[in-house]
């Protein structure tokens, strides 16, 4: 059964930065789960040591997310599932593998054992821990491309309508549940949702930005100059493709550096725009920032 539903509430983790210089420090905790060109999935840390986690049946991982609540999901398929399934591990390990309510594209965890869902025709949809499901956009309407739940509740999407090369960008409002799109200049292809409710994005030119949950003209910096760089986080010799942020707001990226082949970074000095390379055997395509 699917049912309308409102916003979930937010969850206040860390306060809404004043300015772009106000980033989360990375602890130690912070690792990152990376699925593979081959679907396999594996937990990286921060010096590269990986181990593989095998999912059951021989299934094939498409897309991974690890929620706050320590809980990891994998939107999977192959083996002997003709449709793609979710494989859910819980904080102890515990294994429950189920069909997906729907065929869908993309899955981000929330922090309450909640799962998001963007279905193939771009419904956004959330399954709840007793596996009731709860649906946030029109049925059959196009509403988002990529979805990304932070650790504080808070629900983005990148929508449908194109802007600027890439996307519009949109949070879920409370209490009404309505979609605030975020006003231009905004645009993305990618996103992950940090703790203290900030997104960081990726754009069409595979630039970095950190985007304010009002938009543009909310930090410190846009009262000064309207047209700043201060929230780009990335440099010119990279060009990323997929992003993440752990709980504890670490920022992981996929990215490449001239022609070189896809690497696997993580933001280690937001303010110098430094990222470090993690030396990996892994051809990374998905990644979903984790803890130990």
């Amino acid at each position: 059964m699917v049912t309308e539903s409102h916003a979930p509430p937010r969850l206040t983790l860390l306060p809404i930065p004043l300015s772009a210089r106000d980033v989360p420090q990375p602890t130690d905790a912070a690792m990152v789960w990376v699925i593979d060109e081959s679907g396999q999935l594996f937990s990286v840390d921060r010096s590269g040591a990986d181990e593989r986690r095998e999912l059951p049946d021989d299934l094939r991982a498409l897309e991974t997310s690890y929620g706050a609540d320590g809980t990891l999901w994998v939107l999977a398929s192959g083996g002997n599932a003709a449709d793609p399934v979710i494989v859910r591990e819980g904080p102890a390990g515990d294994l429950d593998i189920r069909p997906a309510p729907m065929p869908v594209s993309k899955i981000s965890a929330g922090p309450d054992g909640t799962l998001w869902m963007v279905s193939t025709a771009g419904e956004v949809v959330s399954m709840a821990a007793d596996t009731t499901i709860h649906r946030h956009s029109p049925q059959s309407v196009a509403t988002a491309e990529e979805i990304s739940v932070g650790p504080d509740g808070s629900v983005w999407i990148i929508g449908a309508t194109i802007r600027y090369a890439g996307r519009i960008v949109s949070r879920l409002t409370q209490p009404t549940g309505d979609w605030f799109d975020l006003p231009a200049p905004a645009s993305a292809t990618k996103l992950g949702v940090a703790p203290d409710g900030m997104a960081w994005t990726i754009n069409s030119r595979g630039e970095v930005w950190r985007l304010h949950p009002y938009g543009g003209g909310s930090l410190a910096e846009c009262q000064v100059d309207t047209a700043c760089s201060e929230c780009r986080f990335s440099v010119s010799q990279h060009v990323m493709s997929e992003i993440a942020v752990s709980p504890d707001g670490t920022v992981w990226v996929i990215g490449t550096t001239g022609d070189g082949a896809p690497e696997l970074m993580w933001l280690t000095d937001p303010a110098q725009r430094r990222y470090t390379t993690i030396q990996t055997r892994l051809r990374p395509v998905r990644v979903a920032g984790g803890l130990r």
